[in-house]
């Protein structure tokens, strides 16, 4: 009898190790991927865990959540960013109106996104701002006007 429950015990610790294991493993994976010089280590190292090669994985968590802009992934998608592009603006709680009014480029250049995408980010961004300027209001109108009379007159 003790020994079936010492054996019982060793297995169960043989199965909480080999956990650990794939934790430690799926951790390194994530580590890998988010960095862009070692994506390509990361590739490999997903066709070494594929489920084929390993039945028992981990449930994986979405790095998305609901409270995820949705319209901030539909402009993303728009740009036909990839989900791990998409992801990396998710993970800082991004949402549509931070990207398109306040975020500058040194914000999208610490996201860690290659500089293709950066690239292409940036340049949708510009072109946003650009068509949406506000525009000038009679008030700002006559406010210029009494500046450049006042300034004609000083010189008078």
């Amino acid at each position: 009898m003790y020994q079936s429950l010492l054996k019982q015990a060793l297995d169960d610790q043989k199965v909480h190790i080999t956990l650990l294991k794939q934790t430690m493993d799926q951790m390194m994976f994530i580590s890998n991927c988010t960095s862009d010089r070692e994506f390509s280590v990361a590739e490999s190292y997903c066709s070494r865990c594929s489920p084929e090669s390993n039945s028992r994985l981990l449930p994986q968590i979405s790095v998305t959540d609901s409270s995820a802009d949705s319209r901030l992934i539909d402009w993303l998608k728009g740009l036909n960013l990839d989900q791990r592009s998409i992801d990396k603006f998710l993970m800082e709680e991004y949402c549509l109106e931070d990207i398109l009014h306040y975020i500058g480029r040194d914000d999208i250049r610490r996201l860690g996104l290659r500089g293709g995408i950066e690239l292409k980010v940036w340049k949708a961004i510009l072109k946003w701002r650009k068509n949406h300027r506000p525009s000038i209001t009679p008030l700002h109108i006559s406010v210029v006007d009494n500046t450049e009379k006042d300034n004609n007159d000083n010189r008078l």
